[in-house]
């Protein structure tokens, strides 16, 4: 008789290679010669994550796709859902009568994981006895074996003094667990740490995009003192032959590899770029098969494939209210929801009335003040929703469409009301001294309103979906700008934008259908963008003597200029446009160029993580204008296929493309600028430059005695005196 394996994970964050290398693969070969459960515990993840329970909900799916992709095979596995099985949350009630508080208190794991979330005496009740829930889930399931870390024997043993009291009091029906230790070195993270993690910023998930792998791998921690390709480099301790020796088949290749660092003459990015194409052997086919299981989850019924893996005593008889509570957990987003009821299964719109429904009302209350009126506009927007649901062009919009239709209904009513003046209601502007007309116009006046209001809404229909649904917002309900980023899920800064070009657009067509004159003075039209590389990054240096540029607390204080100048040169050209920086952007980008990490990130290598950890690519960096002195940019990126321009810093926005390997660009006019200088004599211009300056305003001359310097010439970071 086969013995039978428990284990799974909380689903807090989608799953990496860490957890494929420390147990994914292993879970993989035992299926086959054990029965196993796998569990996602999305209870045992609320127990420190109780204020996003979205989170959790939308990371089941993502869990589930991440153990099917890497080749748990439902066919002899069981992928249980915790909150799916109630029974478990009645066992751990009666398992907390069998254990003390102090015997709780005296568990080293809990204690370990208490202090690295800094809990300390605010710790919730859930999370200190989540053993015991741990302990619930081995026992409903007749478990034999867990495997498990040495770090987590702690556990076992507390599971295994839970089964015994209970046997000895009440009857010998739990079977008692044995630990299954795990052997597998631990796979440490991107930035050298021993551990990697979701919440570090130093994981390579499985989900990674190409792109995303690429950028996280060329980012990788490597020996700090392996500054040239000439240098004998560490192995030890290396994190990108820790990943080689994981997933890399061919050993011997590696060990090669191994040789030819440690004596010198191979290089960081050509090993790193290796590792990508070792990753990407691996990667490929679970990200094909992720992308399989996503298509197949928007078509999933209640008893689909799917469900039945997740779910499966629940597909044995008809539909109940305790199946859409189940699905209800598992489903990502309500796109799927809404397919759903357009199938057929009216019944799950319930769950968007369950979900949106409190909001909606919070949402008409602040533009009627009434809490009746608010409840009747959006009892009659859920029926409108609910009769009109197909005419939702995107599904996963649902919210913002919902919304919309509460404002039309409350404006309804608010003109039904006909007050004089117009007061002001939360969303929109206050119209002073208007008051309401009730004179008939003429059939003239009517005419040539309708032609025109044929020819606006014309115009309108031409913008992009997202620029129509922004005017609509602002324009016609009465949206402010933070009001509508916070409906459509956008920044402020998106919602002006795209303000912006709806109105350049339609101001071109209005003009153009009306035959007036098109005004452009003082609007910068569309033009080619300018490539460009980010050539150099110039620092204003002594000109004898020691050298301290960067700024590090505990060092001696730097001696350098407190500006940076970023030299970006056309590509097709020499001209290279100087943008003035702060110190610590522009040492950020001289560390971007040289391709130099950082022990712990810096604040932009870590906002590039979070946006690589979120499947966000960085597409363009454009630097547009120049206005009292200061650069503009803006940055593209990439979420879920869709380009979103922001505005920028232009030196964040070239500090992350480099991190990227993003393209960047200039206007036409920033190339036209007085100051821009040719990059083969860009330092002698800068110190003409600085001069001219220094004698307009007045300064006195340096001392000591200054010049400008390429970051290139200066002394290595890394062995530069402290």
């Amino acid at each position: 008789m086969r013995k039978t394996i428990l284990t799974g994970d909380r689903p807090t964050g989608p799953l990496h290679l860490g957890h494929y290398v420390g147990s994914l693969k292993n879970r993989v070969e035992l299926q086959h010669t054990h029965e196993t459960f796998v569990l996602i515990a999305d209870l045992q993840a609320l127990t420190d994550h109780a204020d996003h329970p979205d989170q959790v909900r939308r990371n089941i799916l993502e869990v589930a796709f991440d153990y099917l992709a890497v080749g748990i095979d439902p066919n002899v596995s069981t992928i249980v859902v915790q909150s799916g099985v109630p029974e478990l949350a009645e066992l751990t009630m009666y398992y907390l009568n069998l254990v003390t508080l102090a015997r709780l208190q005296r568990n080293p794991t809990v204690k370990d994981e208490m202090r690295q979330k800094g809990f300390d005496t605010e710790v919730p009740v859930g999370f200190f006895v989540y053993p015991v829930s741990q302990a619930a889930d081995i026992t409903a399931f007749k478990t034999d074996l867990v495997p498990v870390g040495e770090d987590q024997l702690p556990m076992i043993e507390q599971s295994v003094e839970i089964v015994r009291r209970f046997n000895r009091t009440y009857a010998p029906v739990l079977v008692e667990p044995t630990a299954l230790v795990s052997t597998i070195a631990r796979l440490p993270g991107t930035d050298g740490q021993s551990k990697m993690g979701k919440s570090l910023a130093n994981a390579i998930f499985l989900s990674d995009s190409a792109d995303v792998v690429a950028q996280k791998v060329m980012g990788m921690y490597t020996d700090p003192k392996h500054v040239r390709a000439d240098d004998p480099g560490k192995v030890e301790g290396n994190p990108v032959f820790s990943y080689l020796a994981a997933f890399d088949p061919d050993a011997a290749s590696v060990e090669d590899l191994k040789r030819r660092y440690r004596v010198g003459g191979l290089g960081d990015v050509t090993v790193k770029r290796h590792l990508i194409e070792v990753l990407e052997s691996f990667l490929t086919p679970i990200r094909s098969r992720r992308e399989e299981l996503r298509r197949e989850s928007v078509r999933r019924r209640p008893c689909s494939s799917t469900a039945r893996l997740i779910f499966p005593s629940r597909c044995n008889r008809s539909p109940g209210f305790g199946d859409y509570r189940a699905t209800r957990v598992m489903d990502q987003d309500d796109g799927a929801i809404v397919e759903r009821v357009l199938a057929g299964d009216r019944d799950a719109f319930g769950i968007l009335i369950d979900r949106h429904g409190e909001g909606a009302t919070r949402f008409a209350l602040r533009i009627l003040r009434g809490r009746g009126d608010a409840e009747d506009v959006v009892q009659e927007a859920w029926l409108h929703a609910f009769l009109e649901l197909t005419e939702l062009r995107a599904r996963d919009r649902f919210v913002a469409w919902l919304l919309g239709i509460v404002v039309n209904l409350a404006k309804s009513r608010l003109r039904a009301r006909r007050e004089t003046p117009v007061e002001d209601w939360a969303g929109g502007r206050a119209i002073r001294e208007f008051v309401w007309m009730d004179a008939e116009p003429t059939p003239e006046a009517r005419q040539e309103a309708r032609e025109l209001h044929d020819r606006i809404w014309g115009a309108l229909g031409a913008l992009p979906q997202e620029q129509q649904e922004t005017v609509q917002l602002h324009y016609v309900d009465g949206l402010r700008v933070w009001e509508i980023a916070a409906l459509v899920g956008v920044p402020a800064g998106t919602v002006k934008a795209r303000l912006h070009r709806a109105r350049g657009r339609l101001r071109r067509t209005l003009a153009a259908e009306l035959g007036v004159p098109l005004d452009i003075s003082g609007r910068r039209q569309e033009e080619q963008m300018i490539p460009v590389t980010v050539d150099d990054l110039i620092f204003r240096v002594p000109k004898e003597g020691e050298i301290r540029y960067l700024q590090v607390p505990d060092w001696r204080p730097p001696n350098v200029g407190r500006l940076r100048v970023v030299l970006l040169k056309e590509r097709e050209g020499q001209r290279a446009l100087p943008i003035w920086v702060g110190a610590v952007e522009g040492d950020a980008i001289a560390l971007a160029l040289a391709g130099i990490g950082t022990p712990r990130p810096m604040s932009l290598s870590l906002m590039y993580r979070v946006l690589g950890a979120a499947d966000i690519a960085i597409e363009r960096v454009v630097v547009t204008a120049l206005r009292d002195n200061i650069f503009y940019a803006t940055l593209t990126l990439k979420i879920g296929g869709t380009p979103h321009e922001i505005d920028a810093r232009p030196s964040d926005a070239i500090t992350l493309a480099l991190y990227a390997g993003a393209p960047v660009f200039v206007t036409p006019e920033m190339l036209a600028l007085p100051f821009v200088v040719t990059a083969p004599d860009a330092l002698p211009a800068l110190e003409e430059q600085n001069e001219r300056a220094r004698i307009e305003k007045g300064r006195p001359v340096e001392d000591p005695p200054m010049e400008w310097r390429s970051f290139r010439s200066l002394p290595d970071p890394r062995t530069a005196p402290r």
